[in-house]
This record gives structure tokens, sequence and C-alpha cells, in this order.
């Protein structure tokens, strides 16, 4: 049959892996950004970049939860943030979705009040923290670039395994390095236990 071509060519089947988890040890380290890296980041940082890194090391959100936050779920008052769902006009069917798809409040730190109550101002409650289109023009997630990757480059920290999504990585360090339990800093970034 495949000689008189009635049937259709198709490509070979490659195999599922049967074990998703690669073998102790075999994983490239966590990396963070450490005080010397942050200062050089911040000294060549633009204000509004200098901005989203310090929401991002100070709250442990995920870029997308960095980049969907909209003003009304910044309680300056109480001191919280909340990640929730809610609408956004970048998104199939115009609305956002948690990765985890649930709800979490985090306390502010208190160097990071003056920054909200400037990123806020005069803005309403449906719009977002930090203008962009899915963290355009601050991070482009797939491919890479945007401001932050610019910065890097400036700041000489380009190759050393840092991206935006670090922040995260950044504000767990800080935690555990104060001797939070783990399990508090799991629930602070909204991982779901294993």
């Amino acid at each position: 049959a495949h000689m008189r071509a009635r049937v259709l060519a198709t490509s070979p089947r490659i195999s599922l892996l049967k074990n998703k988890r690669s073998d102790p040890g075999a994983s490239t380290p966590v990396r963070y950004f450490t005080l010397e890296e942050r200062a050089r980041f911040l000294r060549y940082a633009d204000p509004e970049t200098a901005d989203v890194f310090e929401l991002g090391r100070m709250t442990g959100l995920r870029p997308g939860e960095l980049f969907h936050l909209p003003v009304g779920s910044v309680n300056l008052r109480d001191k919280k943030l909340l990640v929730q769902a809610g609408p956004c006009p970048h998104c199939p069917e115009g609305k956002w979705i948690p990765k985890t798809g649930e709800f979490r409040a985090i306390d502010l730190a208190p160097p990071l009040i003056p920054i909200l109550r400037r990123l806020i101002k005069g803005k309403p409650d449906s719009a977002f923290v930090i203008d962009s289109a899915h963290g355009q023009p601050f991070s482009r997630l797939v491919g890479s670039g945007g401001r932050f990757v610019r910065t890097l480059k400036r700041a000489g920290l380009a190759r050393k395994g840092l991206s935006i999504y670090s922040l995260r990585h950044t504000f767990a360090a800080d935690l555990i390095t104060a001797g939070r339990p783990i399990q508090e800093v799991a629930a602070l970034l909204g991982n779901t236990p294993c």
C-alpha cells in the first residue's frame, strides 16, 4: 500500500517518557538574585523596571500574576495583596486565571507600600498595577527579551542564569534564609502540596 501511495506517510511515533522526574542531582540549581546582583540590576534599571523588580522580589508573584494584578486587588489599608482570577483584554475569552486556580492573599512588606501607592495612584480598580500587555514591554516570556533582559545585559548579569522568574526564587530564598518554615514559604508562593 505504501508503494502505491494509497496510505499517507505518517511521522514515526515518539514514545512518551515514563518517568517525568529527572534523577536526583541532575537538575540545574535554582537561581536567585544575590544582594550584589540586586544592587547592580537596580543601578542600571529605569524607574518602571525597578518597580517591577521590587514588586516581584517582595511578593514572590509569578510573572503571570505580576502582570495581571488589578489595582482593586491591592489593599494598602490592611497591607494585603490578593491574587485571584480577573478580566484581561489580552487573554482568551477575556479572563485570566492563576496557575493553581486558587485565591491567595499576600502580606505586603513595609518598603513596598510607597511603591504600590505610586503605581496605583489615579488608576481605576479594573486597571492593571503594571501597565503591560501580558508583561510586554518588560518581559516576553516566550523567546525572552524585553526591558528586564536588556537591564540584565547592561548590568553584566545576562549570562548568570537570571530571569524575571528569579524574582520569585529571590523572595523564597530571603524567607528561608530568615528562618521561615518551608511549608509557610510554599503557602506564600501559592505552591500546591505534592
